[in-house]
């Protein structure tokens, strides 16, 4: 399949930059400073260090009761392969977590304890039981009025844009030790029509790697159906020169956004829309946008000078709670 074969969104145009001259002026020296503290970072594009990419969820926002997968991507540079990786994850439903994710300030008389429960299991994924979120919502709308909180507020939330909680993933190293911790919000909601109803993950979104205009071919990739199968599945062998530009580009036919409502602190109620955001992550070579959101979907990943394997992802968000994302090793040749 050559490139004039498939559809694909145009080459990514250059912005323009205007900036004021005493803005540069005074930013110089903060600048500098800058430069000097990361110039020797590496990008966040490229994966070299123990990393964890995205936590996806089958039931980014679930109803109380219903049950609710959640997986990570993630990736140890010592165990490329993923076999010997291991996971720890924890459920943050307690209300203290939930009025902290929601901004509210907890009152001092309240006599709550702040738990994050384990979920037990083996993998990169982990089942939220439908009961953990029915006892947070029966909590939260049976909790009677105390000092300067009230409760009301918290169940007009719940029944409108929900209630917040989190998950968090610990990264382990070969010993068990604590490498790194990712969190992931979530939330629950009991919201009825008209209102929209919960929103789901991205679908699967097909990408396509390639030059883009010259003599290489395109590949066509898909991300597979099963949210939490995280392996990319190419039309064939991903085999790439070193050291040249490629794109990546999501398909044009790849839209999915969904409406969501949103609390206002004074009560009022709007309807917000999701977006598409797409972030690229390699273990080698060099990305121009770590992170586009749509119509300018695409970047340009410069493969590696030195020839090898390289892992590369796609994550995929939606702005509001959902993600999903795959990856696949890529051949690296000389050029």
């Amino acid at each position: 399949m050559t490139s004039s074969s498939n559809p694909r969104p145009p080459r990514r145009a250059e912005r323009a930059r205007l900036v004021g001259g005493g803005l540069i002026a005074a930013a110089a020296p903060l600048l500098a400073s800058s430069l000097a503290c990361s110039m020797n970072l590496d990008s966040p594009t490229l994966v070299k260090t123990p990393r964890v990419l995205a936590i996806v969820a089958d039931r980014p926002e679930s109803r109380p009761g219903e049950d609710v997968r959640v997986g990570v991507i993630g990736y140890r540079p010592d165990d490329p392969s993923g076999a010997g990786t291991r996971y720890r994850f924890r459920l943050c439903a307690s209300l203290p977590r939930v009025l902290e994710a929601s901004d509210i300030p907890v009152p001092s008389d309240l006599p709550l304890r702040d738990t994050c429960e384990p979920l037990e299991g083996e993998g990169s994924s982990r089942t939220i039981p439908g009961d953990r979120t029915t006892a947070l919502a029966t909590l939260i709308q049976s909790l009677p009025r105390a000092g300067a909180f009230d409760a009301s507020f918290l169940t007009r939330i719940l029944e409108t844009a929900g209630i917040p909680f989190q998950v968090e993933v610990d990264l382990l190293g070969p010993d068990d030790a604590v490498l790194l911790t990712a969190v992931k919000t979530l939330a629950i909601t009991t919201r009825e029509a008209p209102l929209p109803g919960p929103t789901t993950p991205p679908p699967p979104v097909p990408f396509v790697v390639g030059d883009g205009e010259g003599p290489l071919d395109d590949v066509r990739v898909a991300m597979p159906d099963d949210l939490f199968s995280f392996r990319c599945e190419p039309e064939r062998p991903v085999v790439l020169p070193a050291g040249t530009e490629l794109e990546i580009a999501p398909m044009p036919d790849a839209e999915f956004v969904e409406d969501f409502p949103i609390f206002g602190y004074d009560g009022s109620i709007r309807i917000g829309h999701e977006n598409e955001y797409y972030s690229y992550y390699a273990t080698g070579g060099a990305m121009r946008e770590e992170t586009t959101r749509a119509p300018e979907r695409e970047t340009l990943w410069t493969t590696p000078e030195e020839p090898g394997t390289v892992r590369l992802w796609v994550i995929v968000r939606d702005g509001h709670l959902g993600a999903r994302g795959c990856s696949l090793d890529v051949t690296i040749d000389p050029p």
